[in-house]
């Protein structure tokens, strides 16, 4: 098919805007990968939202959406009143399982993970600290960052900062600063950035903008709401606004060429997983944008290796007839299947410019631990979640050449089926111990 005259594009961009805002996705997702999840539908939502969030970012007013800044924690830990017991609980994500795992003390915390020691302990300082917030109204969800053992004092420049890692990026606080005395007197961090309603664990429904105005704060729990809030990112230039739109109209001249494979691949869960996990393979390998040839040959790689594996002819025989017809659709469709992956990478670079805008926002210092030296560099927050205001749905949007990457070939930090490895304490004579030091520097 023949690219959209650019005489047309501004005119049929506003009209995919206008479309999109009846959209709705119920999965939080890569925002450029809803063109793999719904197809040209998926295509104008992200259109939407992109161009939502420049617009309010640009200050041109009306903005129908709100973003809230991932944070690298771990484990997740859903807390509240539960909704049938009226009891206060601590739990991971097994709370949503068909069989719910709930905590009410110690005893269900051990009883539930008797292979974690690791996680028991978070869990029950959880279950000891998170009650101080204040009058718990629901059911929330956030980001264990740290318990006190986590905290580390390493020098960062030229400066002493308090560190905590909790899964690949670690976090950081100058020492002078008022927010290191909150984290140091704190007994545990948490960043809470989804809150649930219904009246059963199996019933409740997510929502990225809870009401967290009746948490009281307590000097045990340092508390963020991952919400950011209006001034806390740059206000973008007229100029930035026009190349969020440039990005979009690049996007959106694949659009002919790919719509119709779009909602065809997006009918079918294989062709969706391979898509994904093809991305994420290009993630990982420092490709910044798919092909149909690239494609090819990774399924042609996997899909052989998979059948190398088996053992009776009969089921390499079964494997290669479901495989062949796959690769014989990327092939015969590839000048379709190289505009979607083009119109994907340009609705990722829109993203990647107002990831960009989000980063200059102020908070907690970010860095990356050298795996071989364990030096400190400096790395981007994990990303973002852009929410519309109505509907509640959210997307991510991650730079997914860093963090991604990052998250891909770092070891993680927090793992439960390992030994957590040992540190540097920061026990109650240590945070006096550093206090002293300050003191007698005059801080």
């Amino acid at each position: 098919m023949q690219l959209l005259p650019v005489r047309n594009m501004k005119q049929k961009l506003l009209q995919l805007l206008k479309e999109a805002a009846g959209g709705k996705n119920i999965h939080m997702e890569h925002l450029e990968d809803s063109i793999f999840d719904h197809g040209s539908r998926g295509f104008k939502t992200a259109m939407d939202y992109l161009h939502g969030l420049s617009h309010g970012l640009a200050g041109r007013g009306g903005n129908k959406f709100f973003v809230t800044t991932k944070y690298d924690g771990a484990p997740a830990i859903v807390f509240g009143r539960h909704p049938e017991t009226g009891m206060f609980f601590v739990a991971t994500k097994g709370a949503f399982n068909k069989t719910p795992k709930v905590n009410y003390s110690h005893e269900d915390i051990e009883a539930n993970y008797p292979d974690s020691e690791q996680l028991q302990a978070k869990l029950k300082a959880a279950l000891e600290h998170l009650p101080k917030l204040g009058e718990m109204k629901g059911v929330y969800q956030g980001d264990l960052m740290f318990t006190p053992e986590d905290l580390q004092l390493r020098r960062i420049g030229n400066k002493e900062h308090v560190t905590f890692r909790p899964n690949t990026i670690t976090y950081s606080s100058p020492m002078d600063s008022d927010e290191s005395n909150k984290i140091m007197r704190s007994k545990l961090g948490i960043v809470v950035h989804t809150g649930y309603e219904g009246d059963s664990l199996a019933n409740m429904k997510a929502r990225f903008d809870p009401d967290l105005s009746h948490f009281q704060g307590h000097p045990d729990v340092y508390f963020k709401n991952a919400r950011m809030h209006d001034g806390e990112s740059e206000h973008m230039p007229e100029k930035g606004h026009m190349k969020t739109l440039e990005h979009l109209s690049n996007a959106m001249r694949h659009l002919p060429d790919a719509g119709d494979l779009m909602d065809e691949v997006s009918r079918n869960p294989d062709y969706v997983a391979h898509l994904k996990t093809y991305t994420n393979y290009n993630v990982k390998n420092g490709v910044p944008k798919g092909s149909a040839a690239g494609f090819h040959d990774y399924l042609k790689t996997r899909f052989d290796a998979e059948r190398a594996k088996m053992k009776s002819k009969a089921g390499q025989q079964r494997h290669e007839e479901r495989s062949r017809p796959v690769l014989d659709h990327v092939k015969q469709n590839a000048d379709s299947y190289d505009s979607l992956f083009n119109a994907h990478h340009g609705l990722a670079r829109a993203k990647l410019h107002l990831v960009d805008q989000f980063r200059r926002s102020k908070g907690l210092g970010t860095h990356i631990e050298d795996a071989d030296t364990g030096e400190l560099r400096p790395t981007h927050p994990e990303g973002y979640v852009a929410v519309q205001k109505r509907s509640g749905v959210g997307y991510k949007m991650v730079d997914r050449e860093d963090f991604s990457r990052q998250n891909f070939t770092l070891p993680k930090r927090w793992d439960t089926k390992k030994p957590k490895e040992q540190q540097e304490p920061v026990t109650e004579s240590f945070i006096q111990k550093i206090y002293r030091i300050n003191k007698e520097k005059g801080a």
